[in-house]
């Protein structure tokens, strides 16, 4: 029988792919074990959260100083508004 595709392989050719892949496995669990004990890197981790709150503190601060320039400006235009308004006698 054999398989649609590119390649139209045989039964007897896959099974032998099968088998050749399945030689590799212990492989793949060994390289998987030898990962898993390398040492992390707590210190960079560390580093980037230090620069992530930082940041944030950052543009908290920036946040809150934008609302106070907005309210201000808001402030001296009621003020302009209110004496142009006097000044045309309409209030």
């Amino acid at each position: 029988m054999t398989y649609k595709g590119p390649l139209m392989v045989t039964d007897d050719l896959l099974l032998q792919g099968l088998r050749n892949a399945s030689s590799l496995v212990p492989l793949v669990w060994f390289m998987q074990r030898m990962v898993m004990l390398l040492p992390r890197d707590n210190n960079r981790e560390a580093d980037m959260r230090t620069v992530s709150e930082r940041t944030n503190s950052t543009v908290a601060w920036f946040s809150i100083l934008s609302l106070g320039v907005c309210v201000a400006v808001s402030v001296l235009q009621l003020w302009h508004l209110q004496g142009f308004f006097r000044k045309k006698k309409l209030i």
